[in-house]
C-alpha cells in the first residue's frame, strides 16, 4: 500500500493504530483495577495481554514512522 500512496498507507496505519491504542487503554484500566483489588493473578494476566498488544502495535507505529522518515519530516 505504501508504495502506491504514502498518504493512504498512513491513513490505514492511523485507523489500525487507533484500534490498538483503544485496546491498550482498556488493558491499562484492567491492570489498574486489578492492582486496586490486589488480584495478583489478574495483574499477571493483564500485563501479559498488554505486552502482547504492544508487540502487535509496534510494527504499526514503525510503519507510520517510516512514512515520515521517507518524506524527510
Amino acid at each position: 500500500m505504501q508504495q502506491t500512496s504514502s498518504e493512504e498507507a498512513y491513513k490505514k496505519f492511523d485507523e489500525i493504530s487507533k484500534q490498538h491504542i483503544e485496546m491498550l487503554r482498556k488493558l491499562t484500566k484492567q491492570i489498574n483495577d486489578a492492582r486496586i483489588a490486589r488480584d495478583n493473578e489478574s495483574i499477571k494476566n493483564s500485563l501479559k495481554d498488554y505486552d502482547e498488544g504492544m508487540e502487535k502495535f509496534m510494527p504499526i507505529l514503525m510503519g507510520q514512522c517510516k512514512i515520515y522518515w521517507e518524506k524527510e519530516n
